[in-house]
């Protein structure tokens, strides 16, 4: 994805057809096109006829199709001037926010570039050792702060912690640290630089027995709030076999993305690290002069997580009008002995439309899935069910809810 924020291919559906190759956008102009859905008439289909492409030249960075945040779009049938002009009236409800009407042919939607909305509980751990450097120490904070400025920083918006970990873990940030984003930028900037061994096991221990408790400011399970950790090392754990506390954090509901610095790293180590799908969670850089190149993609891969989901236990959400929310179930031990799987939601106020996927590379289902790996209820109902069948692979699902106000998440096993 180089330089964009996050490239999501869009899947055609029954109501929106693509005419060009060019399926590819940038998350925010993906929600976008699922709202679109949501406000047109069930009846009319759209045919977007221009979008991303890699005929592009890549050097005009002033080309917003080249950060995928522009497309061309119309009616599949009936182009008339005022169903045109009406067209372009659903784009600016759907989100757009620059919209125009081509010669009466097409609409051209662009959108800002992606932010992070989403409240995350956020954790770094950093590879402080002897071989880093202080150079290069320098250079890894500024990556840290720089992926930092991409997230609203808040007790009610995302929450940051710092893990610096050599022989001794020392000097770490808690969530409750900070919730003002330039005080915290300023302390993570001056972390100390102390050499030693690569003990990474510490700092997974440190994380899943005291960053990631409520009482040191993380949020419970029970508030559906994404939590991601990451590590930065630039080489192999010492001392004891980190892969157990790894799996201890991720079975506590934390996604875990490595990144690897350098040719000293073990990359079996860092895909065990990871949470999967191991495309997604792992990232491995040449050098340190290299990281800032991968600022964007970390800062959308993290925001796009889904929020942790406990079976049997209630998660309430609250977020704003026409908004979406992902979430993943921490269920692999229950499905291995069962042999479905029913998800109840709740509306207290507004109304909530679910969507669910089986499909691990389909990790934000909406409107623009038609697959036989989605799974929908857009009823008008109050409580709405789907129930995934038998026989289907539900080791790894995850949903997401279109929002008007409050809903509660209810998941039966």
């Amino acid at each position: 994805t180089g330089p964009f924020r996050r490239l999501i291919r869009y899947i055609t559906s029954l109501q929106v057809t693509a005419s060009s190759n060019d399926s590819y956008v940038s998350a925010r102009l993906k929600l976008v096109l699922d709202r679109l859905i949501l406000v047109i008439s069930s009846s009319d289909v759209i045919d977007i006829i221009q979008g991303w492409s890699e005929d592009i030249d890549l050097n005009d960075r002033l080309n917003l199709r080249y950060e995928a945040r522009s497309i061309r779009f119309r009616y599949k049938s009936n182009n008339s001037n005022n169903r045109l002009r009406r067209l372009a009236g659903y784009a600016i409800e759907a989100g757009c926010d620059w919209v125009r009407n081509q010669d009466d042919d097409y609409i051209i939607c662009s959108v800002r570039p992606d932010d992070c909305r989403v409240p995350i509980d956020l954790t770094f751990m950093l590879d402080t050792s002897g071989s880093v450097g202080k150079r290069n120490h320098k250079i890894a904070l500024q990556f840290i702060t720089d992926v930092v400025s991409y997230f609203n920083i808040g007790s009610n918006a995302t929450q940051v912690a710092l893990i610096p970990f050599a022989t001794y873990v020392h000097s770490y940030i808690l969530f409750n640290g900070f919730t003002d984003k330039g005080a915290l930028i300023e302390d993570i900037l001056a972390t100390h630089y102390s050499g030693g061994w690569t003990r990474t096991w510490k700092a997974l221990y440190v994380s899943d027995k005291y960053v990631y408790k409520t009482e040191y400011g993380a949020r419970p399970l029970s508030s559906g709030i994404p939590r991601v950790a990451i590590i930065l090392t630039d080489g192999k754990s010492n001392g004891y076999d980190a892969v157990p506390y790894a799996d201890d954090l991720k079975a506590s509901g934390v996604t875990i993305f490595s990144v690897g610095i350098g040719k000293g790293i073990d990359e079996d180590e860092l895909n065990e690290f990871a949470s999967e799908p191991i495309d997604d969670h792992v990232i491995f850089i040449d050098s340190y002069t290299d990281i800032e190149d991968f600022v964007n993609r970390l800062s959308a891969y993290t925001c796009t997580e889904p929020g942790p989901v406990d079976p049997g236990n209630n998660t309430e959400v609250e977020l704003p009008e026409d908004d979406f929310r992902y979430f993943q179930a921490m269920c692999t031990a229950y499905l291995e002995n069962s042999t479905s799987i029913t998800i109840e939601e709740t509306d207290v106020n507004g109304s909530c439309s679910l969507y669910v996927s089986t499909d691990p590379d389909n990790n934000n289902p909406g409107p623009l899935t038609n697959n036989i790996t989605t799974f929908i209820n857009a009823s008008n109902t109050v409580i709405k069910h789907i129930t995934l069948p038998s026989g289907i692979n539900t080791t790894v699902w995850s949903l997401m809810c279109f929002i008007i106000t409050l809903i509660f998440i209810y998941l039966f096993l």
